[in-house]
Order: structure tokens, then C-alpha cells, then sequence
């Protein structure tokens, strides 16, 4: 993978509004068509999407068609019931879009264990990558962390510095996402914020199955919940989250989908 390609013609793929925050450096250099998958709603079911396409307006960065396609309440629910179709669309539909905007790399959240609809993103991602690569064009597939820290060095990876002015207006942007601010809080005491001056991709190898060592986070963080009766069912990796893996690889495999 060619680091040019990161800043030519990109596309961004994020779970929820907001993600962009984590590479604003980057979102301003390379001014992608930006894709999200849900509108960020949460459990409060106040969209944060006016607040994503103030960012896009100020970066000049293009908004793709494939935008809040879901809620977040709709997401859940789609992994919960088992329904890989409705994914596998917005996977097709990825694709044409970057077939159609020829679009030369993509950039999306890392799959991490912390919560399933940012690893059905990646999911969502690479299997439009392989649609595309399917027919023949070149696509590059990177991603990016959410939960882990930002500077952590990756293999393959490409490290983007951002320069003390613009560090600063990504300090500044976050800190006027009103919606993400307890989120903001809690990752400048975790980390600090000069990490956050760091901006680091890694290529995504899409044939390496999503098969964690461990329990995902959000299986223990949904056990809690339940516990605590504020949610009725858990979503786990192998019942909900691997089945959905296993479908949208095949729909990408297959010509006429599922």
C-alpha cells in the first residue's frame, strides 16, 4: 500500500458520527467522501449527525450517499435478530459509490472488540473492498483505532504528525462536539491529549478472519448492563457478530449477492 494514496482520492467509513474526530488531521489534509453507517443516536435517540457535517463543511470534505443509513437502536437490533442482509446492501451500495467517485483508498474503524457496530463497520468495509477488488480495480483498505490509543504503533502502519496548528484545531473541534463531550473527558484522562497529535493507519489484511482471543469488551460491558437491567439481551462475537462475518464474506465472494 502507497501512503500517497491516503491523501489522492479517499473515502472515510465510520460507525458513528463523530469517529472522524480521531483522525482530524488527516480528514482536513485528504478531505474524504465520508460514509457513516448509523446517525449516533445512542440510547438518547438524538442524532449527532448535525454535528459531523459542521465538521465536514469546515474541512471541505464531500458527504457520501450512504450517510446515518441507520440508527443506532436499528443497528443493534440487526446484529441481535441476525439479518447480514441489510448489511450486505450497504456494503454493495459502498462499492458503487467508490467505483463510481474512483475512489483509491479507504480509511474506516478498526476492529476492536469494543463495541460490535464498529467491528460490523469494518466488516461492512472490507466486504465492499472486495466487491470492488473483485472487478479487478485496485482498492487500498486502512483503518484506524477508536478505543486503543491513538499513537499505538501498528504493523504496516503509516504515522501521521499533525503540526501544533493543527493539533490545535482538532483539539478545538472536539471540543465543540457538544454530544461526544463525557467521551472526549474520559479519553484525555485516560491517554492525555498530546497523543492525540498522532494519527495512526494500518493496512487491513481482509482474508484474516475476525476471531478474537479474548471475550470482547462489549460482551462483558453488555453482561453488566443486563445485570443492571437496563439492557434485555447481550450481543456476543460468536452468535451475533461471527455469523454476519461469515455472510458478508460469502456475499462479497458471490456475483449475485445473497
Amino acid at each position: 500500500m502507497t501512503v500517497s494514496s491516503l491523501f489522492t482520492r479517499a473515502a472515510l467509513v465510520i460507525a458513528h458520527p463523530g469517529h472522524e474526530l480521531r483522525v482530524h488531521g488527516w480528514f482536513s489534509a485528504a478531505r474524504p467522501v465520508t460514509h457513516i453507517l448509523t446517525d449516533g443516536s445512542g440510547t438518547s435517540g438524538v442524532s449527532r449527525v448535525s454535528s459531523t457535517e459542521q465538521i465536514l463543511r469546515d474541512a471541505g470534505a464531500e458527504r457520501g450517499k450512504t450517510f446515518a443509513r441507520l440508527s443506532d437502536a436499528e443497528a443493534y437490533r440487526l446484529i441481535l435478530d441476525g439479518r447480514p442482509a441489510v448489511f450486505g446492501e450497504i456494503a454493495e451500495a459502498l462499492a458503487e459509490e467508490f467505483e463510481a467517485d474512483e475512489i483509491t483508498c479507504v480509511v474506516g474503524d478498526e476492529s476492536e472488540g469494543y463495541n460490535p457496530v464498529h467491528d460490523v463497520c469494518r466488516l461492512v468495509i472490507n466486504a465492499a473492498v472486495d466487491i470492488v477488488r473483485r472487478s479487478g480495480r485496485s482498492l487500498e483498505n486502512w483503518s484506524f483505532p477508536l478505543a486503543a490509543r491513538p499513537d499505538a504503533a501498528r504493523q504496516g502502519e503509516y504515522r501521521f504528525v499533525l503540526t501544533d496548528r493543527d493539533f490545535q484545531t482538532k483539539l478545538n473541534t472536539a471540543s465543540q462536539y457538544k454530544e461526544l463531550a463525557p467521551e472526549v473527558a474520559v479519553a484525555a484522562r485516560e491517554f492525555g491529549l498530546d497523543v492525540f497529535r498522532y494519527e495512526v493507519f494500518a493496512p487491513v489484511v481482509v482474508d484474516v478472519p475476525e476471531n478474537p482471543s479474548s471475550q470482547p469488551f462489549y460482551e462483558v460491558h453488555g453482561e453488566r448492563r443486563v445485570m443492571e437491567g437496563r439492557y434485555r439481551e447481550v450481543i456476543r462475537y460468536r452468535d451475533h457478530v461471527a455469523p454476519i462475518a461469515a455472510e458478508l464474506k460469502k456475499y462479497a465472494a458471490t456475483p449475485c449477492g445473497f
